[in-house]
This record gives C-alpha cells, sequence and structure tokens, in this order.
C-alpha cells in the first residue's frame, strides 16, 4: 500500500454565493482566531525545539495540546473533542509555514534572523470541522455552525462529483475558504486520488469529473487515474456520438493525455464533425462551439468546420464589440479561416485594434501580453 502522504491531490476550486454581513462577520472572527492559533503553535514548536515535518504532527499534538486547550479555553467534554480536531488541523498549518520559511532561508541571508510568520487571511480545515455538502459547506465552529452555499455555476460544474464525494468518509482531505472583495468564498477542495477514481467510475458522464482534473498534470501520471480513464473511455466516446453538444465532451477532455491519441475517441471525435459544423451555423452564440474545441487540431482544418466558420463570419462580425465575443478574440484569432478573413480584419481596423492582433514580431507579442485584450473591454 502506498504512503499516503506520496499520493498526488487534485484541488478543486469552487465560489459561493455572496454572503449576508452577518455571515462575513463571522468567517471573520473565525479567521483571525484561526489565525492567531497558528502563530500560537508555531511559537510552541519553536520554544520547544520539535521538529515540524509532516510526520511528526502527531507527536507535536501531543506535546502541546494540553497548553493549547489551557490558552484557548476548550475547558468542557464538547469544547475538548472540538480543541483536539481543531489542534491537528492548526498544526498541520503551522508546519506547513515553518516549511515555507526554511525554503526562503534557503534562498536569502537577510532572513536568517527572522522567525516564521503565517500571515493569515484564510482557513485551512478538514472534517468533520469543516465538512462539504453537495450544496456548500459547513463550517462547524466552537459554539455554532455555520453553513456557506456554493453559488449556481460551481454546482453545475461539480454536479457529477461532490454527491460522491460527500458519500466518503476519507474522500477529502482539507478545505481552504478564501474571502473575496465581493463578501464571497472561494473554496479550495483537496481531493484525495481515491477518491476521484471512484468519481471517474461512477459518474454518469466521467469527462465532466476529467474537466476538474486533467489541467493538473500530475495526476495524470498516476496509475490508477490512467487506469480509470481507460475504463471510461467506451463511454466517453459514446457520448460524443450520442450527445447534441459533443464539443462540450471535447472541451472537457481536451487536456487529458490518455484520451487525445486513443483511437476509440479519435473514431467518435471524426463521426461528430458533421453535427458540430451544423450546431456552428444554428447557434446564436457560435463562437463558444469554436473555442471549445479549439484544441483540436484535427477537427478545425475539417471541411465541414471550416465552411461553417465562413459562413458565420458575418454574425462574429456583427458582435464583436460585446463583451462575448471579446473575451474570446485571441483565440478566436488563431484559427486562420477567421484570421485570414478580410471582413474580419477590417471590423478590427473599424474597432481600432486591428494593429494589436496582426502586428508581428515580439514587439507585437509583448503589446497582446501586456494589455491588448484588456483594451477591448
Amino acid at each position: 500500500m502506498q504512503d499516503t502522504h506520496q499520493q498526488p491531490f487534485v484541488v478543486l476550486r469552487l465560489q459561493t454565493v455572496v454572503l449576508t454581513t452577518v455571515k462575513q462577520d463571522q468567517i471573520k472572527r473565525e479567521i483571525d482566531r484561526y489565525t492567531q492559533a497558528t502563530r500560537y503553535v508555531i511559537r510552541r514548536i519553536r520554544h520547544r525545539h520539535l521538529t515540524p515535518t509532516r510526520w511528526n504532527e502527531q507527536y507535536i499534538i501531543s506535546v502541546i495540546e494540553e497548553e493549547f486547550r489551557r490558552h484557548f479555553r476548550y475547558d468542557d467534554e464538547v469544547s475538548k473533542e472540538y480543541g483536539r480536531d481543531y489542534l491537528r488541523d492548526v498544526v498541520r498549518t503551522a508546519v506547513i509555514a515553518i516549511g515555507r520559511h526554511r525554503k526562503r532561508l534557503a534562498h536569502s541571508g537577510t532572513l536568517r534572523d527572522d522567525r516564521p510568520i503565517y500571515d493569515g487571511g484564510q482557513i485551512i480545515l478538514s472534517p468533520p470541522i469543516l465538512k462539504v455538502q453537495e450544496n456548500g459547506v459547513l463550517l462547524k465552529t466552537e459554539k455554532s455552525e455555520i453553513l456557506i452555499p456554493f453559488d449556481s455555476t460551481s454546482k453545475q460544474h461539480t454536479m457529477q462529483i461532490l454527491p460522491i464525494l460527500c458519500k466518503r468518509k476519507d474522500g477529502i482531505d482539507r478545505v481552504r475558504l478564501i474571502p473575496v472583495r465581493d463578501g464571497s468564498l472561494l473554496v479550495d477542495i483537496r481531493i484525495r486520488t481515491e477518491a476521484i477514481v471512484e468519481s471517474i467510475r461512477r459518474a454518469d458522464r466521467p469527462w465532466e469529473v476529467l474537466h476538474l482534473i486533467c489541467n493538473q498534470q500530475e495526476i495524470q501520471t498516476y496509475r490508477a487515474i490512467i487506469t480509470t480513464i481507460t475504463e471510461v473511455v467506451p463511454r466517453i466516446a459514446n457520448d460524443i456520438r450520442r450527445l447534441h453538444n459533443p464539443w462540450r465532451v471535447l472541451a472537457a477532455i481536451s487536456n487529458c493525455n490518455g484520451l487525445r491519441n486513443n483511437s476509440d475517441i479519435t473514431n467518435a471525435v471524426t463521426e461528430s464533425v458533421p453535427r458540430i459544423a451544423d450546431a456552428i451555423r444554428d447557434s446564436d452564440r457560435p463562437w463558444e462551439i469554436i473555442v471549445a474545441v479549439r484544441n483540436w487540431q484535427d477537427i478545425i482544418t475539417r471541411e465541414p468546420i471550416r465552411t461553417a466558420i465562413e459562413e458565420i463570419i458575418p454574425q462574429i462580425v456583427d458582435t464583436l464589440s460585446s463583451s462575448s465575443v471579446r473575451d474570446h478574440l485571441e483565440y478566436l484569432l488563431k484559427i486562420d479561416v477567421i484570421r485570414e478573413s478580410r471582413e474580419f480584419q477590417e471590423a478590427l481596423r473599424r474597432l481600432g485594434i486591428y494593429d494589436q492582433y496582426y502586428q508581428t514580431g515580439a514587439g507585437a507579442r509583448e503589446q497582446r501580453r501586456n494589455g491588448g485584450r484588456r483594451r477591448l473591454r
């Protein structure tokens, strides 16, 4: 059995709804409390000359637990149990903070006399204190619970994986809450590989789960993930063939190394080309379909797709001033049939942005990288 410390994790990022002022104040108090606790543990680790490593965390807890309980007044039995779970998460964060500080020391002699600093500004906890549910997260404080709902986009993107994760007792490692200026929270869920494998196998649409993990290259090298992807190839190929929007599947698996060159997937993609071409012609937002399949060059260069793109160029030109097109303009111009279109070039000239995309050389690349796209807004 592999050491769980060495297994890769997947980090799933979601966002919550904008919280009420009351909940924002509650979260702020919990973040301040977590920051104080982490800084306290760092001081105790240094004072007692404990070894701050991942494998020594349990010993650290046993040494400082009594002091921690007295300092933060976890007196009754319920508080003691909560404090024990809370200390486990705080020690993990303190150990990581000290490790990062030591790495900085290795690169800068000026930090030699500095003490490890934990900046705070976030909470990193694990079950049972912070539980992930299908519709949000439940933060357990010492005296109450705070329900924090996900926004609709996050719920839609994770509907294939969260129900499975929530049924597992050991699927989630840690969860990080990061406040956002608008009053919402970013939620980073660190998922164990075994849970990802189960989610891929059990999901009705396994390609939606792959979409969440395939941008993390390390996870694709894990043997269990490779094996599981191979197992679900027939189901993914079948979805490409039968769904009326096969480009959604192609967009989801475009970064999945184990699928791009698979013969079953390639055959299904070839069969889907006429339907994708028809969808480009019929869609009110054809640029979104084009961008969805942009990484599949063998599709973009097929004659039915090229012809469909040529036919809808006037439609794109008519809506070129809208943000929905401008957000994808950089990708659209990588497609030859669009980039070489005289009509498209004239439209960019009328908007005064032609030079940002058709200049050549390093100067143009630097201009596009440093603001060309932003000026379109």
